[in-house]
């Protein structure tokens, strides 16, 4: 029987700069090590884009900063 090939897998993740820089690029590193599977798309943005980014649905989760 033949395997099927499944499409890969993505996560979007929107983020301020200050977040990437600060905290996430070490959490990101080792969530990629630990599901290779999963290719990560990381956008970086302005607060005010990324929350119409979240709205429309081209990501999937935000790392923002206050005031938004």
């Amino acid at each position: 029987m033949k395997e099927q090939m499944q499409a890969p897998a993505y996560l979007c993740i929107g983020t301020v700069l200050t977040a990437l820089q600060a905290f996430l690029s070490p959490v990101l590193l080792d969530y990629q090590k630990k599901h290779p599977e999963i290719h990560v798309q990381i956008h970086e943005d302005t607060v005010h884009h990324l929350v119409q980014m979240l709205e429309s649905g081209e990501i999937s989760l935000a790392f923002l900063e206050t005031p938004l």
